[in-house]
This record gives structure tokens, sequence and C-alpha cells, in this order.
């Protein structure tokens, strides 16, 4: 759930950074007929653990997201913006409607980048913070379990074993603070994501990459 990623996040000592992510489906509204999207839900930091830079405009950001519902961005697919919005630079700043809400488009990711889930090519780049306007669920609650994903990059000399040991002591903590807390143990796992549905820009973070399995 959300607020454990928070705990994990923010309470490690293994990480240059944890970034979680989802998968889910909502519809645009960009001013003509509305239309289904796939959408890849993200942490604020995503971007930056990815170490990516915008192919146009720009990124959301941790520091956008001030709870659930707090930050109304977009960004679109270099994909999606060249099929559906014709290559057309004058999106940034552009508000369309996501399941009917105001959502305002801040960039385009770059050329090649297909999101961090194999065989999974998102249009949308959406925070997760809004994931209550996509689906059902709360965001905050911590008896609300739904599935997402989280990836980090191990701090320099951080072996695996020392970095399983350090977030089962946050997740120890979590059990502590929240009696009836579902029990929080974790492995780490290399995604095998090498293939060039990934592109350029983010093979070389993908060497040290370690996905995170509650």
């Amino acid at each position: 759930i959300y607020p454990d990623y928070l705990d994990l996040r923010d309470h490690n000592h293994s990480f240059d950074g944890l970034a979680a992510w989802a998968v889910s489906e909502a519809s645009l509204d960009a001013g003509e007929d509305a239309s289904l999207v796939w959408i890849e839900e993200a942490s604020g930091n995503y971007f930056d653990v990815l170490s990516l830079k915008p192919y146009l405009g720009s990124f959301f950001h941790a520091a956008d997201e001030k709870g659930p519902n707090s930050a109304p961005y977009i960004v679109l697919s270099y994909g999606y913006w060249h099929s559906h919005f014709q290559d057309d630079r004058g999106v940034v700043g552009r508000v369309v409607r996501l399941n009917k809400h105001p959502y305002t488009i801040l960039g385009v990711a770059p050329q090649g980048f297909c999101g961090t889930l194999m065989f999974f090519n998102p249009d949308i780049f959406v925070p997760i913070v809004n994931h209550d306007g996509f689906a059902t669920g709360d965001v905050v609650a911590r008896d609300d379990r739904w599935v997402f994903m989280v990836m980090g990059h191990l701090k320099e000399g951080i072996t695996q074993s020392q970095a399983v040991g350090d977030l089962n002591a946050v997740g120890a903590q979590v059990e502590r603070a929240y009696p009836g807390h579902a029990k929080m143990t974790f492995s780490l796992a290399r995604p095998n994501l090498y293939g060039d549905f990934l592109g350029g820009p983010v093979k070389a973070f993908m060497a040290g990459l370690m996905l995170l399995a509650g």
C-alpha cells in the first residue's frame, strides 16, 4: 500500500531513491471524443530516480505531491503525443479531462521510453497520489490493499542482503506502529528488462536497477 511505500522510501538507508508505479486505465478527453488510455501511475520521484529528461516541457516531481489528488498533471508518452496530438509542441500547459477531472499536460516523455513494465506501453504518466481518481480505493488508507511496484538503485557499496535487512527493519517498525498490519518482509530481484522496448534512455540505469517485492 502507498503509505508503506512512503515509509520504505523515507526510512531506508540502502537506496539512492525508491520509486513506485502502477498500471491503470482511464478515459481521456482532449476536446474531441473521449477515449480509453493506459496509464502508468508513478510516484513523484519516478522520472528523477530514472534520471530521465523530458523530450518536451517538464515532468512532475516529489515536491508536487501534497496528499491525495494534489497533483493534477499528465506527462504524455512520446508515441501517444505523436499519434494523438500530431507532434503539437503547444500541448504543454493544455488542460484535458481524465475521468472527467481536469489535468494539465506538463510535457512529453523522451522518445523510446516506454515505461518500466515489460510488454506494457503506457499512453500517459500520472502522479500516483491521484490513484482514487482512476480506480476504487484510497491512496492514503493503511488498510486499502492495491497492487503497485517499487524500484530503486542500490547505493554504492550496499549489498543485496544488507538492503533486504534494511527494508525488513523498516517493515518491522511499521508493524509495531500499526497493530494488525500484514507481515512485511521483502526480497530483491534484478528484473529482466533489457529489451529494446525500453529504449536508450533507461538501459544504463537498468544495469543497477533492483525490483522490490514485498
